[in-house]
């Protein structure tokens, strides 16, 4: 399995027909994991999100780091492999506006370890930095 270089920038977005992410929103994101052009079972799968603001930052340091089952969710919908999606939570996003590196590793269930992607991702600045709205005066 190649590891892939794969920007989740606005401008990636755009070009792709995706929704932007601003810094504040829930977002998620579907990876499709492929190995020698098949799609890569993942059952069982432990996989790492990481975003950092150099990829040599230790990862104590890092801004973000999602794992499975909390934030990433392997699709084990029956015959559906190979999909796992991150899901962003607004009050992280919401202290990360700009752009920063990434990356997704998996330890898979057969105790191999492989990168999946890296890249850059870039959550936009938002207006409204409120997430819920508040409560009206009695």
């Amino acid at each position: 399995m190649a590891t892939v270089l794969y920007d989740i920038t606005a401008e990636m977005l755009l070009a792709a027909g995706y929704r932007l992410i601003f810094a504040g929103d829930d977002y998620d994101y579907t990876f499709t994991v492929m190995e020698n052009g098949v799609l890569l079972t993942l059952d069982s799968a432990d996989i790492w999100f990481t975003i950092k603001k150099c990829p040599s930052d230790p990862d104590a340091q890092a801004k973000l780091s999602y794992t499975t089952p909390d934030e990433i969710e392997i699709d084990d919908t029956p015959g559906v492999v190979g999909k796992f999606v991150v899901h962003f939570v607004g009050t992280d996003t919401l202290r990360l506006p700009g752009s920063w590196y990434y990356d997704c590793k998996a330890k898979l269930n057969t105790g191999r370890m492989k990168h999946i992607a890296y890249g850059k991702i870039e959550f936009l600045n938002t207006v409204t930095r409120a997430l819920e709205m508040p409560t009206p005066a009695p």
